[in-house]
Order: C-alpha cells, then sequence, then structure tokens
C-alpha cells in the first residue's frame, strides 16, 4: 500500500556533479567531473515551467566552464530532456555556445496547391548568436527520452564546429509526447 514513483533515467552518476533534483523543480545540474578537467552539463528541460530560471543557469554554466582555464571541454547531457519552447532558455544557451547566429529550423508551406514545388517560408527560427565562440570541445548526450526541442538541439548543435553528437537517437517526434 505505498504510492511509489521511480524516475529511471537510465543515467549513471557522475562523479562530483549531482543530477538535478527533478522532482522538486530543478531540471539542470552542472559542475566538473571529480578527478578531471571535464565540465559536465545535465540538461532535463529547456521549458520556463521550473523553479529554476533555466536560461540564467545555463548561462552561468558555460561562462564556468569558460573561465576554467583547465577545463578541456564539456558533455551536454540531454538524454532525459523534455523539450520545451525556443524563446527562453535555449537562446540563452545558444549564445553562449556561438558567435554568430544560426538560422537552421525552417518551416516551408505550399504557395501554390496546382505547383508541387512552389513553396515559401512560413517560420524561420533564428538563434542570436554572442559575442565569443565556445572553443573547447563539447559532446552532446542523446537518448529517446529526449523529446520536442530536445530533438531539434542536437541538430542545432551539429553547426557548432567543435560539437559532436553521442548516444541513441532522440525520441524523433518533434512535438509532444
Amino acid at each position: 500500500d505505498q504510492n511509489m514513483e521511480l524516475f529511471a533515467t537510465g543515467q549513471m552518476p557522475v562523479l562530483g556533479v549531482p543530477m538535478p533534483d527533478f522532482r522538486n523543480g530543478y531540471a539542470t545540474n552542472w559542475g566538473k567531473i571529480s578527478g578531471s578537467n571535464i565540465g559536465y552539463l545535465y540538461i532535463y528541460s529547456f521549458s520556463s515551467d521550473w523553479e529554476q530560471s533555466l536560461g540564467e543557469e545555463y548561462e552561468n554554466a558555460i561562462t564556468s566552464f569558460r573561465n576554467d582555464p583547465d577545463l578541456v571541454g564539456f558533455i551536454i547531457d540531454i538524454r532525459m530532456a523534455e523539450g520545451g519552447n525556443t524563446e527562453s532558455a535555449i537562446l540563452r544557451l545558444v549564445s553562449s555556445l556561438f558567435n554568430s547566429s544560426q538560422s537552421y529550423l525552417v518551416s516551408d508551406v505550399r504557395s501554390n496547391p496546382n505547383n508541387h514545388f512552389a513553396m515559401h517560408t512560413e517560420r524561420n527560427v533564428n538563434y542570436p548568436g554572442g559575442r565569443l565562440l565556445f572553443d573547447k570541445p563539447i559532446a552532446v548526450l542523446t537518448g529517446p527520452a529526449a523529446i520536442s526541442y530536445s530533438d531539434d538541439f542536437p541538430l542545432l548543435m551539429k553547426h557548432h564546429p567543435m560539437a559532436r553528437v553521442f548516444g541513441l537517437p532522440t525520441n524523433g517526434a518533434f512535438g509532444f509526447n
């Protein structure tokens, strides 16, 4: 007669970097992996519906990594990221990593029902870049629990010259779970 929840992430603990306290409204945490010069950033959401101000947290994480002279690179773990919206946290994260604007997500619609090839752009998502490119290696870890905007984020990171994407495919829904 016990009411029990299981929040199974499929993630092993990373020594020195506590996992986010998801149940209490915290969708991120970061730090340096113990005994190494590698940073680690957990991302469980890109949404603004959290106790944490995620945009500020992501920006603080990248700033702390950027200002660490011993850091050789960092890992962004989005394997459990539930997605979010493109207007909040992600803008600050992208501007902390890229030094040029990134326009990658385009929605085209048919312009003329009689001409199969006539298309026009209905929506173009543009992320403004910041002042500095993050110039150390970045690994993005993906998995099937990542959904919605977390399907898009690895595609965006493929445009970063220092980033590589690893892991299982994301959910592939590019929408709501």
